[in-house]
């Protein structure tokens, strides 16, 4: 007898959409913003983002014969664009290089908060 090719049970469908398991989450991805000095610029700062510090720090000391760079802070953030972007506004840049005051760059950054414009220098 050759095999039955049509079904005998009704096929029923599910209609209610999935839960969803995300509910709630922050979906944007988290980078670190940092910054790394060298003793050759002096008073000024890469201020940069990256996934991983590490390597962009190792990065930078292999192309430095001095392999005078150092990670002078870091924060990893699901705001490391816009905090970057901020940072190089308010203060007088060069491509990554920022001139200015350590301590109040990493301030801003540490302090940044989002759809707020801080104004200080």
């Amino acid at each position: 007898m050759p095999p039955n090719l049509f079904i005998s049970e009704p096929i029923s469908f599910k209609t209610n959409p999935p839960v969803r398991a995300d509910d709630g989450a922050d979906e944007r991805e988290t980078g670190t913003i940092y910054i790394i000095s060298n003793p050759a610029f002096d008073g000024e700062y890469k201020v940069g983002i990256a996934k991983n510090v590490q390597n962009r720090l190792n990065s930078y000391q292999t192309s430095d014969p001095n392999r005078g760079y150092k990670l002078e802070f870091s924060l990893s953030t699901p705001y490391y664009k816009e905090i970057e972007k901020h940072i190089h506004t308010l203060f007088e840049n060069k491509h990554e290089w920022v001139q200015g005051d350590k301590k109040a760059i990493e301030d801003i950054i540490k302090n940044y908060q989002p759809n707020k414009i801080l104004v200080e220098k």
